[in-house]
């Protein structure tokens, strides 16, 4: 019995020291919970330029986190990326370590809306029922910025009308872009002066030129479709212009005829741009409205006016510029323009870039209202003759504004036989020989020569 005091002493002590290596070796926990490994931050890398940033459409990027374990012992670091769809791009795949650093592998950002991202780690103690796992979202907007949302336009029989459309997008990819027009009938044909485009946030702004036309046959009365602009595989997206065209003899015609992108600086203030404009229909354009647009949206103020059949006048719009960042918008006018409502825009929208400028706030740098006209270097002469077929059509032969037999038919066909137009004086200076000098120089040189020849011819036979 003696040594029972030293049996139960010396397992005690046997079992202090297993229980000390067990907590020794992390296999048994004195804090009562795990101590697994710690997510500390989360980064989006462009794998491209190596820095942090907010991601865009089209963008290469990866996920960087900061992990950290007590004892250093981590297992693994798991990454998923799910595109809106539900889509795994990356799918539960374990990073690669630099340091206190795991990065996973690259994932391409395209597509738009919310992207989830997950990252779990996890420790080599097994006993560890806890992994740690941090989830995020990526919110991606695809932009494809247009000079025009819509265009709206009136058009007579056999007649047309030339489009011209900005594009331009935030992504730094090569994006692929290829146009149609649907739900057109026989009545309007549309063309577009290229099958497709390529564009991204480091190439300069593409154009379109859209041709819209009539025919001979064409019904009065509105006509309304969609241009569509597709962008390719694999960042498939689709957009749509409404196009309403309104069949009319009787219409307006609005369009800019002195005018250029243009760009300028300022301090915050509210300015006033002029752009000057001409009515080439045969119909008063009414409720003419001036604006400015940014995406989309206008951002302007105006006043509305009218405009009589082939008169000119100017639209006004008032912008409040904040003087912080670079803001191109849009110049665009769009007009009430035939006796049964139809719309008429111009055709041209264009760019004003406001930018900062410098000394703001400093004596002299000026703030509150202004007026701003772009200087006369700064416009580009829009002649008269590209609009000639817009007013072709309205029984007027518009010799002032430089319609021809050759270029207006229709209306102008008749005044070759006009002896009015042909016997005028002075002869070089009116009428079809002022038009058609070429062909009327050629017919007079004839009869000098046929002149000539009948003087000579009798000058031989008195000699005989």
């Amino acid at each position: 019995m003696k040594m029972l005091p030293w049996l139960v002493l010396i397992s005690s002590l046997v079992l202090i020291s297993f229980f000390s290596i067990l907590v020794q070796a992390d296999i048994i926990r004195m804090s009562g919970s795990n101590v697994n490994t710690l997510i500390n931050s989360v980064q989006i890398i462009n794998n491209k330029s190596g820095s942090i940033e907010t991601p865009t459409f089209g963008a290469a990027i990866l996920l960087r986190v900061n992990v950290t374990d007590s004892d250093d012992n981590i297992l693994y670091v798991n990454f998923t990326l799910a595109n809106p769809n539900g889509t795994y791009y990356i799918n539960d795949v374990n990073g690669t370590k630099y340091g206190d650093f795991w990065n996973s592998t690259e994932g391409v950002i395209n597509e738009s809306g919310v992207w989830h991202y997950y990252v779990q780690s996890d420790d080599n103690n097994t006993i560890n029922t806890t992994v740690p796992l941090y989830n995020g979202t990526l919110t991606i907007t695809d932009v494809l910025t247009k000079s025009k949302q819509s265009i709206d336009t009136t058009l007579n029989l056999y007649n047309e009308s030339l489009y011209t459309i900005e594009f331009y997008t935030d992504s730094r990819e090569l994006l692929n872009f290829t146009f149609n027009s649907t739900s057109f009938d026989g009545n309007i044909t549309v063309q577009f002066n290229v099958t497709h485009m390529q564009i991204n946030s480091t190439k300069l702004a593409y154009y379109l030129k859209i041709n819209i036309s009539t025919n001979a046959s064409s019904e009065y009365g509105l006509h309304s479709g969609n241009i569509t602009i597709e962008r390719d595989a694999p960042f498939y997206r689709l957009w749509a212009i409404p196009v309403n065209v309104t069949v009319s003899d009787q219409y307006g015609n609005i369009e800019f005829y002195n005018g250029s992108d243009y760009t300028f600086s300022s301090c915050p203030q509210t300015l006033t741009h002029s752009i000057p404009v001409r009515n080439y229909g045969n119909y008063k354009l009414t409720n003419c409205h001036p604006k400015l647009t940014k995406d989309g949206v206008e951002v302007s103020t105006s006043t509305n006016f009218d405009l009589a059949a082939a008169a000119s006048g100017n639209a006004y719009v008032n912008y409040a510029y904040s003087g912080t960042a670079i803001e191109t918008t849009f110049f665009t006018v769009s007009c009430d323009s035939t006796p049964t409502g139809g719309k008429d825009d111009t055709s041209t929208a264009y760019a004003i870039t406001f930018n900062p400028a410098t000394g703001c706030g400093q004596s002299g740098g000026g703030g509150g209202g202004g007026y701003y006209v772009p200087p006369m270097e700064q416009i580009k002469q829009t002649p008269l003759e590209t609009n000639v077929s817009n007013r072709c059509g309205n029984g007027v032969c518009e010799t002032n504004n430089r319609e021809t037999p050759w270029n207006c038919p229709d209306d102008c066909l008749g005044n070759v036989f006009d002896p009015a137009q042909i016997f005028c004086s002075p002869i070089p200076n009116c009428g079809n020989w002022k038009e058609s000098w070429f062909i009327n120089a050629v017919m007079i040189s004839l009869v000098v020569i046929m002149g000539l020849f009948m003087y000579q011819a009798r000058k031989a036979k008195r000699q005989i």
